[in-house]
């Protein structure tokens, strides 16, 4: 009879357990390692896939900055350039007119169809003349003193030799006998009488050469007189000298004048013509100049000679020039002309017999122009549009036409700065 069998044979027994237990730190230390070596690997996987592989984002930004970049630098540069080289050039043809003029007007300082000015103008030149040997000199110094009258409303006579002495007790001379006003009476305020006179040293030497000082009288001590007649100098007196002065000879001192003045009849007419405005028109024909020699002062190496010139002349305004020869030449244009071409056409004057009045001859092919103020143009002009420039043209009847180039050409308005508008004046080949 077969043998039963139990449960147990049915399950198969348990493991056995080993003799020896692990100790727990081994098992914490095994443990720990192997999950090292678990997370190293993907860890390390993960970045070659990151590397290889980069994010469709991230590219798609740089390209977009790359571009905003790019942008920038156009919008920029093109700002500088549309600043930096802003300009406009004005090109301007004005009104012509061409008139044969051969006619005389006249001309008076305060005429209604054509006037003058007299312009006169003065220069001085000065040389030194060489010596030509030495002499001995008593020079006595002199200069100009202003007599005054507080005395009385009635003319006071001095006499010739009349002394008027200085503080220091310096006396003077006058060499002809003086008539010095009476005072007057202003407002309530005693106006004393006047009179400027030459006096001269009373013995040579340069300690009369003074300065500005104060006289008295010494004839008038004693009497009313004396407080209240005096004098005084505003300049210094100049000539006082003893001793051993150069001698110049003659015929070398007048050849160094006429040098002066050849200089100076050139030189004296382009002061003039410097002191005068735009509007104003000098012609060098109708210039008259004249000389005055001065006194010449003596020093150690010679002396120094002086001339002065004086020219004067008539000074027309253009603009009345112009008008007179546009009503000869027929020329109906009622507003201000100038001359073109002034060096081609003759203008000489010459003094007539009533007082103040000169004849003026016109001759020789005018070409008129329309004249216009140029600054005012461009200030006119600066800031607007190009397209609306008519505006401006129309304050400005002179221009016949105008056209205008704005740089750089996107610009279409013409700078604001000033300077950096430039107006041509183009001919009409008329």
């Amino acid at each position: 009879m077969a043998q039963k069998r139990s449960i147990q044979d049915i399950i198969p027994p348990a493991r056995s357990q080993p003799l020896r237990k692990m100790p727990p730190e081994s098992n914490a230390v095994h443990q720990e390692e192997v999950t090292e070596e678990k997370t190293a690997f993907p860890t390390s996987k993960n970045n070659r896939k990151k590397n290889n592989n980069p994010r469709p984002g991230g590219t798609i930004f740089g390209l977009i900055t790359i571009a905003l970049v790019i942008v920038i630098f156009i919008i920029s540069a093109f700002v500088i350039v549309s600043t930096l080289f802003h300009r406009a050039d004005v090109s301007i043809t004005l009104n012509e007119f061409d008139v044969t003029v051969a006619q005389a007007f006249n001309a008076s300082p305060d005429g209604v169809l054509l006037s003058f000015t007299e312009v006169t103008t003065e220069e001085t030149q000065s040389t030194t003349v060489p010596r030509s040997g030495t002499q001995f000199v008593e020079d006595r110094a002199s200069g100009t003193i202003t007599i005054l009258n507080e005395f009385s409303s009635a003319k006071q006579r001095l006499i010739t030799n009349t002394r008027f002495e200085t503080e220091e007790g310096l006396i003077f001379r006058v060499k002809t006998p003086v008539v010095v006003p009476g005072f007057t009476i202003e407002s309530g305020k005693k106006i004393p009488g006047r009179l400027d006179v030459t006096v001269y040293a009373d013995e040579p030497g340069d300690q009369y050469n003074i300065q500005a000082s104060e006289f008295t009288i010494p004839g008038l001590r004693g009497s009313p007189q004396f407080s209240d007649m005096y004098a005084r100098s505003d300049g210094a007196f100049f000539g006082g000298f003893v001793g051993e002065k150069a001698v110049v000879d003659e015929a070398t001192k007048d050849a160094a004048v006429a040098q002066l003045k050849r200089e100076l009849e050139g030189s004296v007419v382009e002061k003039m013509r410097s002191g005068l405005s735009d509007s104003e028109l000098l012609f060098e024909d109708n210039v008259t100049v004249t000389f005055r020699e001065l006194g010449e002062t003596i020093n150690e190496d010679g002396a120094l000679v002086s001339v002065v010139a004086i020219a004067t002349a008539p000074v027309f305004l253009e603009e009345q020039l112009a008008k007179v020869i546009a009503i000869e030449g027929g020329v109906s244009f009622e507003n201000p002309l100038r001359i073109g071409n002034l060096d081609e056409i003759a203008i000489l004057t010459k003094d007539i017999d009533e007082e103040g009045i000169i004849e003026v001859t016109i001759s020789g092919e005018a070409r008129l122009v329309g004249a216009y103020n140029q600054e005012s143009l461009i200030e006119d002009l600066s800031g607007k549009n190009r397209q609306n420039v008519g505006v401006v043209l129309s304050g400005y009847p002179a221009i016949k036409d105008m056209r205008i180039s704005v740089y750089p050409f996107w610009r279409g308005q013409v700078p604001e700065k000033t300077d950096r508008i430039t107006v041509t004046v183009e001919n009409n080949g008329g």
